[in-house]
């Protein structure tokens, strides 16, 4: 409960909130390159990671299956 409520009173006065740490397992090439990746724009591993998910969230969000345009062909025998 008091996570909760230093959550609340954190987003009302408009300071950042506590960051919740999550394992994961990656590849470790893979988490080379982010690393070096991350370096090189001189942010955080954590700050990079989490830009990368929140764009890619964003792409998904924005794709027509998303958005339920993805055009529907039928069957030339169901017809």
């Amino acid at each position: 409960m008091r996570v909760l409520h230093y959550a609340s009173l954190c987003q009302s006065a408009g300071v950042a909130q506590l960051k919740t740490p999550v394992t994961v397992r990656l590849n470790p090439d893979l988490l080379a390159e982010v690393r070096q990746s991350a370096a090189r724009d001189n942010r955080s591993l954590t700050n990079f990671i989490e830009t990368a998910l929140r764009e890619r969230i964003n792409v998904v969000a924005r794709s027509p299956v998303a958005s339920g345009s993805v055009p529907v062909f039928k069957d030339n025998e169901n017809q």
